[in-house]
C-alpha cells in the first residue's frame, strides 16, 4: 500500500497523496522494521527526478528515526533480540574485507533466489539478446557459486557448512517446498526421503545463475517511474540484508518483491516466443508448487498424527522430540527470551522422536504413511523409541 499510494502521489505530483503514502510506510515499519525500506528507497528515486518531495520522505524518516531512539521497544517486541542480528557489526576482527565478502554472498544468494522466485517473469528476458552484460553476470554469481558447490554445497543452500553464512532454506528445499523440521533431516542431516539426486542439484543450482544473471543484465536500463521504485526498493532491500548476521532465501521475498512489478515492465511482450516462454515456465512453477506444497502438508498430517498418538497413550510433552513445531508450541512460546535461545540452540535426547525414517539406538514404534506427487512419492513419518 505505501508502493502504491507513493508511486502515485509521485507521478501525479500530488504532494498530499505522497505524503499520505509516507504515513503508510512509517506505519509499515510496525508491522517489519524493514518497512523503513518503504521510506529510504523513493527518497533516493526523488532525489535525481522529484526533488520537491525530498522534505516529505525526510520528514517520514526523521519520525521513525525519532521513535528508534526514544522508544526502540515500539518498533520491535524485544530490542535486544533485533540488535543480535546486528552484532556482528560490531567485532573487532569484523574488518572492511569480511565486510566485503559478506556483501559479495548476500547480493548473490539473492539474485539467485529471486532469479527462481520469479522465473516464469525471468525466463522471458532471454528474448533481449543482451549477451555480454549476461555472462559478465553469471562469472560473478559463478564464482561464489562454484566455491560452495566445491564443499559440496549445492542449492538449497543449507548452513551445514560451519564457515558458511546461510541458513537453511525455509521455501526452497531440494524438490520441494517448505522446511522437513523433524530431527533427522533438519538437523542430522540426512536426506528428505523423496530428493534430487547430485546431478539434480547441479542443475538446479547453475539454472538459479542463469536465470539471476538474465535478471540482474537487464534491471539496468532507463524505465518510468514505476520500474525506477521498484528496483530501488529491491536494490535498498538487498542491501539492508547486510546487517542481518545471515541470510534465509525467504529473505528475498521481504528485500526485493518489487522485481515482480519491475519485471513484466521490460519483458518483451510483443514478441510471441517471450510470451509463450513466460506462460510455459508459469504453468511448470504452479505445478510444482501446488504438488510440493500438498506433499508438505501430508508429512506434516502425519507428523500431528504421530504427536497426537503418543500424547493419547500417556507420552508428556517433555519426552518427545516432534520437531521444531511441536515444540515451538508447548514449550518455547511459554519460555521467556533466553530459555526459548537455549531450548532452540539445544535439544535433549528425547525418550520418543518423530523422524522421516529409523535412527541408530532406537526401536521403531509406529509408522504413519503419506504420500505426495499423486501417490509417486509414498513415505512414512515413524516414531521410534531410544534404547
Amino acid at each position: 500500500m505505501a508502493f502504491l499510494l507513493i508511486w502515485r502521489g509521485i507521478a501525479s505530483e500530488n504532494a498530499v497523496l505522497t505524503a499520505v503514502g509516507c504515513c503508510v510506510a512509517v506505519v509499515s515499519c510496525f508491522v517489519r522494521q524493514t518497512g523503513v525500506i518503504n521510506i529510504v528507497a523513493p527518497l533516493i528515486v526523488v532525489f535525481f527526478v522529484r526533488k520537491r518531495f525530498v522534505p516529505i520522505f525526510i520528514g517520514a524518516g526523521a519520525v521513525i528515526a525519532l521513535i528508534f531512539f526514544i522508544r526502540p521497544e515500539w518498533l520491535s517486541g524485544s530490542p535486544a533480540e533485533f540488535a543480535s542480528h546486528y552484532k556482528v557489526w560490531h567485532e573487532v576482527s569484523f574488518r572492511v574485507p569480511d565486510m566485503i565478502t559478506l556483501a559479495y554472498h548476500y547480493v548473490v544468494f539473492n539474485f539467485q533466489n529471486v532469479g527462481l522466485f520469479f522465473l516464469p517473469l525471468v525466463a522471458p528476458l532471454i528474448f533481449l539478446r543482451r549477451r555480454w552484460q549476461e555472462i559478465a553476470i553469471a562469472i560473478v554469481l559463478l564464482f561464489r557459486v562454484q566455491h560452495l558447490l566445491n564443499l559440496g554445497v549445492a542449492m538449497p543452500y543449507f548452513a551445514f557448512k560451519s564457515q558458511e553464512d546461510i541458513l537453511q532454506g525455509n521455501v526452497f528445499i531440494d524438490f520441494g517446498l517448505g522446511p522437513p523440521t523433524l530431527i533427522d533431516v533438519w538437523s542430522l542431516q540426512r536426506p528428505y526421503p523423496f530428493h534430487l539426486t547430485h546431478a539434480g542439484d547441479l542443475i538446479v543450482t547453475y539454472l538459479s545463475v542463469i536465470a539471476g544473471a538474465l535478471l540482474v543484465a537487464n534491471l539496468f536500463r532507463r524505465g518510468n517511474l514505476l520500474f525506477a521504485l521498484a528496483i530501488a526498493l529491491a536494490a535498498t532491500g538487498t542491501a539492508a540484508l547486510l546487517g542481518s548476521g545471515f541470510y534465509s532465501d525467504r529473505y528475498s521475498l521481504d528485500s526485493a518483491w518489487s522485481i515482480g512489478i519491475a519485471l513484466p515492465l521490460i519483458i518483451p511482450w510483443e514478441k510471441r516466443a517471450a510470451r509463450t516462454t513466460a506462460v510455459i515456465v508459469l504453468i511448470a512453477v504452479a505445478i510444482f508448487g501446488t504438488l510440493s506444497v500438498r506433499e508438505y502438508f501430508a508429512w506434516n498430517r502425519a507428523r500431528w498424527e504421530a504427536y497426537n498418538s503418543l500424547r493419547a497413550g500417556g507420552a508428556p510433552v517433555t519426552a518427545i522430540d516432534g520437531g521444531s513445531e511441536p515444540t515451538n508450541l508447548y514449550e518455547v512460546s511459554k519460555m521467556n527470551r533466553d530459555e526459548a535461545r537455549k531450548r532452540t540452540m539445544f535439544r535433549p535426547p528425547r525418550t520418543y522422536v518423530i523422524t522421516f525414517g529409523p535412527m541408530l539406538g532406537h526401536v521403531v514404534v509406529a509408522r504413519f504413511p503419506f504420500e505426495g506427487w499423486f501417490g509417486l512419492h509414498r513415505g512414512d513419518v515413524f516414531i521410534v523409541k531410544r534404547q
